[in-house]
């Protein structure tokens, strides 16, 4: 008779369902949430001012792309960009490969380090 006991208290226990249900996905329920908070959403902020910073581009802005290149936007064309990288060079990358726009004295800096360095000719650097 107690195990027809204990099963009629377990039936009943269930029987709300919603508690036990609750119960049991609450752990999901957290994990996602500190999962969310965690790591996407600051992920999609960092997405959502890089897409801002790519549609806000200009001709004349000093730009460093995910390689490293640093130089200044020539032309802007849909997809791609042309930077001057140094006297005489420019490259086309595409908009998405550009990483951060400099400003203010690291922009000063790069430009005055282009200007003050002038490439010789390969016949004279042997």
């Amino acid at each position: 008779m107690i195990s027809v006991a204990y099963a009629q208290e377990a039936a009943t226990a269930t029987a709300g369902g919603l508690p036990a249900i609750l119960s049991s996905a609450l752990p999901f329920i957290l994990v996602f949430a500190v999962f969310y908070f965690v790591l996407l959403r600051p992920q999609m902020q960092t997405a959502k001012k890089h897409a801002e910073m790519i549609a806000a581009l200009k001709k004349g802005d000093v730009i460093v792309t995910d390689g490293g290149l640093i130089g200044e936007i020539q032309n802007i064309k849909d997809a791609m960009v042309q930077m001057r990288v140094a006297e005489g060079v420019v490259l086309t990358v595409a908009r998405e490969a550009i990483r951060t726009t400099l400003t203010g004295d690291a922009a000063k800096a790069w430009e005055g380090a282009s200007k003050a360095t002038k490439s010789e000719p390969a016949s004279k650097k042997r």
